[in-house]
C-alpha cells in the first residue's frame, strides 16, 4: 500500500521532499502547491505531479493520505490545522510554529485526531 502525499511549498527544502518521496516506493506524490505558479508549471510538466495552486483545494482531494509542509514558518500554524482537520497526517518543517502555544495547540489536534 502507498501513501498518497502532495507537497506544499516548492522551495529548496519542498523540492527536496519531492525528489525523496518521488524515489520511494512507499509513496505515490499525488500533487503539489506553492505560490508561484511559475514553478508549479514547469514542475508539473517535469514530472507529471499535478500542481494546485490553492491550498485549500489540495486539501480537498479525496485521495491524499498526507501532506508534507514545507513552507514559510508563518503560514505553518494554518496550513498544518486544515491538513489535520481533514483528517491528514502532517510532517512539516521545522520550526513547526513561530510560538510553543501554537504547537501545544496543533499537537493537541493531531491527538485528538488520532
Amino acid at each position: 500500500m502507498q501513501i498518497k502525499v502532495a507537497i506544499v511549498g516548492l522551495g529548496k527544502m519542498g523540492i527536496s521532499h519531492l525528489s525523496i518521496l518521488n524515489a520511494l516506493d512507499a509513496f505515490n506524490v499525488k500533487a503539489m502547491c506553492d505560490s508561484s505558479r511559475m514553478v508549479g508549471k514547469v514542475l508539473e510538466k517535469y514530472s507529471g505531479i499535478s500542481f494546485v495552486e490553492d491550498y485549500t483545494r489540495l486539501l480537498e482531494l479525496s485521495d491524499l493520505d498526507a501532506v508534507v509542509i514545507s513552507t514559510p514558518t508563518a503560514l505553518h500554524t494554518t496550513m498544518v490545522r486544515a491538513a489535520l482537520e481533514r483528517g491528514l497526517h502532517v510532517f512539516c518543517e521545522k520550526p513547526l510554529t513561530l510560538s510553543g502555544e501554537q504547537a501545544n495547540e496543533l499537537a493537541a489536534l493531531a491527538e485528538s485526531k488520532g
